[in-house]
């Protein structure tokens, strides 16, 4: 996956090559958006952000909850993708005919807006 984003790997040298403008600009977004805070409240409509490990991207969520002080989750392995995240949000979405409700980083999702 990264050396999608990355593109290939200099085996000449065994240095990784420089990382895209664009994926550079995106880190520093998503670092800015984690400093500054959730920004939704209870009953916004969400959507994950197309390239995070969220699925669904698109489709809408219904915040539920909103922590004031999230903790973060360590209790995965330090090789989950749930290691460290600081699950702020609680959200509802639903997948078939089936309404899920989890814990999930708001810097993961958007402002949802029907297409």
């Amino acid at each position: 996956m990264l050396a999608d984003i990355a593109g290939e790997r200099d085996e000449s040298d065994g240095r990784e090559p420089a990382m895209a403008a664009e994926v550079l600009v995106e880190f520093q977004k998503t670092y800015a958006d984690f400093l500054t805070g959730c920004p939704f409240k209870p009953g916004d409509l969400i959507t994950p952000r197309r390239g995070t490990n969220m699925k669904g991207a698109g489709k809408p969520h219904v915040v539920l909850e909103v922590r004031d002080r999230p903790d973060p989750h360590f209790a995965e392995g330090a090789g989950s993708t749930q290691f460290g995240r600081r699950n702020d949000i609680r959200v509802a979405s639903f997948y078939g005919d089936t309404m899920a409700r989890h814990w999930v980083e708001s810097v993961d999702f958007d402002a949802y807006t029907a297409a």
